[in-house]
């Protein structure tokens, strides 16, 4: 895929790699989750946290 690329270094495919993850496999929905991973990172959740038996807190 890369053969005959002249002056690749491991920071240009590091940046390279870097723009595909956040301008395409951030923004493609996924099927495991049922959305893109940037909406799912965007909505709020709550964390339950078990403090004692049968009682829990939400932080």
């Amino acid at each position: 895929m890369l053969e005959g690329e002249e002056g690749l270094t491991l920071g240009a495919l590091n940046r390279a790699t870097q723009a595909w993850v956040e301008r395409e496999y951030h923004r493609s929905r996924h099927s495991e989750i049922g959305t893109t991973p940037l909406a799912q990172q965007k909505t709020p959740r709550t964390l339950a946290v078990e403090l004692e038996k049968n009682r829990i807190s939400l932080i």
